[in-house]
């Protein structure tokens, strides 16, 4: 069998692919974007945005940026989603980004948040309690007393000592409704003493979101029992502590507080209260 038409074959096919090969161009390298995100004023958005280009999608913090690898050159469309209602992208959004063959592109977004958002656009003098929260809470706590005639009582109570309700008339005002409750054993005697309070609370700013301090003055009426022997107690005087969020709508709070305790069916004496507890904020 002649093999000499396989043989030209074979050549005519090599020299195809080789001029194909040296007249088709090499396929453009990809490139890479790089994203920055930078955010100023107030209530900043603390989950962060979505930064997509084109269908992809990567979470960005509010001050930080990602990359995209192996982009394909030419122009693609970068969008900054995910943005809070208080917030607003400076400039186009979405907006074209170009990537060279195998370079490194870059793109800036500057976002500004107020304290308002647009969510709200209400005169803050047509606002109601309604978008406002209230405080639910709960403190473990440690109770001395020192009565003027002498002796000194410490009550420490666990789990807890006094559960709260915070009713807010503006973001740094709120009125606090309080019951206490705590137990005291002495040299084989029993006291026992549930307090009903009521304080105003005045704090230092109105952010929510970072920690902040306050103080609060109030009075209340306690009911004691001691073996059998009932009695009416009144009380006032005043606390400072701080708020420290540990999310959007939980906070730790620390408490020092005084009171005089006027004399009534008892001594009256001094009473200093220390509270560590949790708030729950309804919105």
């Amino acid at each position: 069998m002649d093999a000499r038409p396989f043989s030209r074959f074979s050549a005519a096919l090599a020299c195809g692919v080789l001029s194909a090969a040296l007249t088709t161009p090499l396929s453009a390298q990809a490139g890479d974007l790089q994203v920055f995100v930078s955010t100023s004023g107030v209530n900043l958005d603390a989950d962060g945005y979505v930064a997509a280009l084109d269908d992809l999608s990567q979470s960005i913090s509010v001050n930080g940026s990602v990359v995209f690898a192996q982009v394909s050159p030419g122009s693609h469309t970068a969008t900054l989603m995910d943005v809070a209602e208080n917030c607003s992208v400076q400039g186009a959004n979405p907006r074209a980004a170009v990537v060279a063959e195998n370079g490194v592109a870059e793109l800036r977004f500057e976002v500004r948040c107020d304290s308002g958002g647009h969510a709200q656009q209400v005169p803050a003098d047509a606002r109601t309690s309604a978008g406002l929260p209230v405080e639910l809470g709960v403190d473990v706590g440690v109770e001395i007393g020192i009565p003027d005639d002498g002796g000194t009582q410490t009550a420490i109570q666990l789990p807890a000592q006094r559960f709260r309700v915070g009713f807010f008339a503006s973001e740094r005002v709120s009125i606090e409704p309080s019951l206490g409750i705590s137990f005291l054993n002495v040299a084989d005697v029993t006291a026992t003493t549930i307090g009903f309070g009521t304080g105003f609370l005045y704090h230092f700013s109105s952010q929510r979101n970072k920690p902040r301090g306050f103080f609060q003055i109030g009075g209340g009426l306690s009911y004691i029992n001691v073996e059998g022997f009932d009695g009416i107690q009144f009380s006032a005087g005043g606390s400072i502590g701080g708020k420290f969020p540990v999310g959007s709508q939980l906070a730790i709070r620390i408490e020092a507080a005084y009171l005089r305790a006027f004399e009534g069916d008892f001594a009256a004496g001094n009473i200093i209260q220390g509270f560590l507890g949790f708030s729950f904020f309804t919105n």
